[in-house]
């Protein structure tokens, strides 16, 4: 039978040891990585600058079986220090042309883009409402951009611990559809989810249709069924909204990446096989 959702895995080139990404190594390395593991997807974390070797990748990618879920954008931010809602116009001009980078790499790849940390962190004791009318006016012409090119944007749904602009999924939610932003999606992170939501399954309910991508991880971001987390209850609400895309391990490796990969598979394939 075949797999309800395709399972995929975090991935980067290089990271510490205190990155929630499991599969280090080049893109086509990473893969393989994923095929022998029995992963459907990888998501690449990567800056919008680098060289690709398209070919070798696709190349890669058909010999694997594995195909590229999403591209994160997140490294534009934390190391490249650019953002949508920056104070600075040529900060922000650089943001949005690094997220229109990330589209145009996406596109060659025939996957999404994830926008997390790009969007940015209002200043404390700030106004809030300039701030996101210059993130809705960004969010409007990287819409309009991506869905030319045929790339889906999801929107990452981050704690407050975090980040301060979309905590909660609702907020998100209501912000796509007063901006009409048609080809942007709902991210959603059961770790984070764990942490602001009253419900995770009544969540993914409310965003529904509008869901674009989902990250697994338990309640202290290890594997998926590692701690309290009520997985069984997520997949029902996945069967539920009729949920077709991506479910992806972003967790802490426990001991060994290569090990906490293969536990994370074993233990998503089991908790979707009690659900059923």
């Amino acid at each position: 039978m075949m797999n309800e959702w395709k399972i995929g895995i975090s991935s980067v080139q290089y990271a510490n040891n205190s990155s929630p990404l499991l599969l280090h190594g080049t893109i086509e390395e990473n893969l393989q990585k994923a095929a022998a593991l029995g992963y459907d997807a990888i998501e690449i974390h990567m800056r919008e600058n680098e060289i690709l070797n398209y070919d070798h990748i696709r190349q890669a990618m058909r010999e694997t079986g594995v195909s590229i879920s999403m591209i994160v954008t997140g490294k534009l931010a934390t190391e490249g220090f650019c953002t949508l809602t920056d104070d600075r116009p040529y900060v922000e001009k650089a943001a949005l042309k690094g997220v229109m980078d990330y589209i145009d790499i996406a596109s060659k790849l025939g996957a999404g883009i994830v926008l997390g940390w790009v969007r940015g962190t209002i200043p404390a004791n700030q106004n809030f409402t300039p701030y996101m009318r210059r993130l809705g006016k960004n969010l409007q012409e990287i819409n309009n951009y991506s869905k030319v090119h045929h790339v889906p944007v999801v929107i990452e749904v981050i704690n407050h611990y975090e980040m301060n602009i979309f905590t909660k999924a609702e907020q998100l939610l209501s912000f796509i559809s007063e901006w009409e932003l048609d080809n942007c999606f709902v991210h959603l992170d059961t770790y984070h989810m764990n942490l602001e939501e009253d419900n995770l399954s009544e969540t993914i309910l409310q965003v529904g249709d509008k869901l674009g991508y989902l990250h697994l991880a338990d309640n202290q971001r290890w594997y998926p069924g590692s701690g309290n987390i009520d997985f069984i209850s997520v997949f029902h609400a996945l069967r539920a909204i009729h949920y077709t895309g991506y479910v992806t391990v972003e967790c802490f490796p426990r001991d060994d990446r290569d090990d906490t990969a293969k536990k994370a598979i074993e233990s998503i394939r089991d908790l979707i096989k009690q659900s059923s």
